[in-house]
């Protein structure tokens, strides 16, 4: 699926936002977060990827950063599991392969990764990486949209309205949404929680 879901730049936090606060210590915060890494740590091996993506306190490097994301995502890291989904749909570091992406999404979507599941919903809805199903990618669209994730409950919404993969209901469904990433309410839902925007994307 290339060209279709650009990496967005964002905040790294932890030990990224220290290495930027204090560039004096950086070598030995990077050591340290490489020899936690090295010994197996799932956390330190999604920084050390992050630090490669970005090419904070060490060098930019999609291979490493795809190789450190999958000893995490191999552990049950649901954030490097989603990386290396968004990293195999992009050829970023990996081959590109969308069967490999979707594998990975749903292992993440299965641990509750919101983005995640928004992911492996529109992958179901197009047909790309898994055989097109409407009713699974409503159903993910739904487990992302109730953890209030603006496109997933936009894309519920049409599909409520449209009676794709669901039962037709047009009275829930937020024809009045506005664009992608603006509060909608919860009306598709049937919830009265507000609904809350997704928060800066972390590299992948």
């Amino acid at each position: 699926m290339r060209g279709r879901h650009p990496l967005l730049p964002g905040l790294v936090i932890g030990t990224v936002a220290a290495l930027l606060a204090a560039p004096a210590g950086a070598q030995r915060d990077v050591g340290e977060l490489r020899a936690r890494a090295e010994a197996g740590e799932a956390a330190a091996q999604f920084n050390l990827a992050r630090l490669h993506v970005t090419g904070v306190g060490v060098d930019q490097n999609d291979g490493q950063a795809a190789r450190w994301y999958r000893l995490a995502a191999e552990q049950g890291h649901a954030g490097a599991q989603h990386a290396l989904g968004v990293r195999h749909d992009a050829g970023l570091g990996v081959p590109e392969d969308d069967a490999e992406a979707a594998r990975w999404f749903r292992r993440a979507a299965e641990r509750g990764h919101w983005e995640a599941q928004f992911r492996l919903g529109r992958m179901y809805a197009r047909g790309t990486g898994v055989d097109r199903d409407d009713a699974e990618a409503a159903r993910w669209f739904r487990r992302a949209a109730e953890q209030g994730h603006a496109e997933a409950q936009f894309n519920l919404g049409q599909m409520l309205y449209n009676g794709r993969g669901v039962p037709r209901d047009r009275p829930r469904a937020p024809l009045y949404a506005h664009g992608p990433g603006r509060p909608r309410g919860a009306r598709i839902l049937g919830a009265a929680r507000p609904v809350h925007r997704t928060g800066p994307a972390a590299p992948a």
